[in-house]
């Protein structure tokens, strides 16, 4: 519920020029940055998952949840970052700037994409909790 005013005033105090300027940049970041962590976080968890110590049966559904939470957790906040470059004496180039706030605007929407795929791709199952009890 908070999220899209956040998105909303990160983008009307966007500099337009030097977005557009690092168009190409910004969009490899988001996009594919944004998927490969998803995919990254979710087979980790998938393969801690299946292994002796947890011991969960490998199920279409276990996958699915596994891309589902790699993807909601795949969304990273750059506050700490922005407040760093601003606050440090070691000011950044505009462009920089312009690529890490870019980044963050846009990663926010392919993660929720990436999210109401997987969830619509699980629906399917009749539970979240059935393939914990499956084993």
């Amino acid at each position: 519920a908070l999220l899209p005013p956040i998105i909303f005033e990160a983008s009307f105090s966007l500099n337009t020029d030097m977005f557009m300027s690092n168009l190409t940049s910004i969009l490899v970041f988001a996009f594919i940055g944004t998927t490969i962590s998803a995919y990254v976080t979710s087979i980790g968890l998938w393969t801690f998952s299946t292994t002796w110590l947890v011991g969960l049966k490998n199920t279409d559904a276990l996958r699915g949840y596994c891309m589902t939470f790699g993807a909601l957790i795949s969304s990273t906040d750059p506050v700490a970052v922005m407040a760093l470059m601003r606050g440090s004496k070691y000011r950044p180039n505009k462009t920089l700037h312009s690529l890490v706030f870019g980044e963050s605007v846009l990663n926010d929407a392919v993660a929720i994409v990436l999210f109401a795929s997987y969830q619509r791709e699980c629906s399917s199952y009749p539970s979240c909790w059935d393939f914990l009890y499956s084993r």
